[in-house]
């Protein structure tokens, strides 16, 4: 099977720290550095792996965003894909969807028209059985998501 693993990933553009005290003080899940940490850990495992990343912001950038964030986004090396891009048609030229807890672009459906979905966070700051996930895996941890990668990987070249 000489067709591309390909990886959807979605994530939630964290706000200004001024803006998020105002609007949304008890959010510590939005905060820039796990933003940040989350895209760094994918970011270190698609080099590792050599994996193919499209990776779709929900919007563009306005001026209520983390800067820091915008600006760190930049020097990824993902396909970034076009923010207008639906998240649904995105999904669809996809293998893996992963996306920050709890985004519904989890919710499309792959290439093979399944829901193969998981929520990744760097730090346990959730419950892996959170109702929000709506059964779909939650992975806490770079080490995990490596693991978890590697056995998806196995299974779309090796069949097992």
């Amino acid at each position: 099977n000489n067709e591309k693993f390909i990886i959807g990933l979605f994530d939630v553009t964290p706000i200004r720290k001024f803006t998020r005290m105002i609007y949304l003080p008890q959010d510590t899940f939005r905060e820039t550095e796990l933003c940040i940490q989350f895209l760094k850990d994918v970011h270190e495992l698609k080099i590792k792996l050599n994996l193919d990343i499209l990776f779709k912001k929900k919007r563009g950038s306005l001026d209520r965003d983390c800067k820091r964030y915008s600006n760190y986004v930049k020097n990824l090396t993902f396909e970034h894909v076009d923010p207008s891009i639906s998240s649904a048609r995105l999904s669809n030229v996809c293998d893996l969807l992963i996306s920050t807890p709890f985004t519904t672009a989890a919710m499309n459906t792959n290439k093979y028209n399944k829901i193969n979905s998981i929520f990744y966070s760097p730090l346990k700051l959730i419950s892996d059985n959170d109702r929000a996930s709506q059964n779909l895996p939650v992975i806490f941890g770079k080490n995990n998501l490596e693991n978890f990668l590697i056995k998806q990987l196995a299974v779309k070249y090796n069949g097992k």
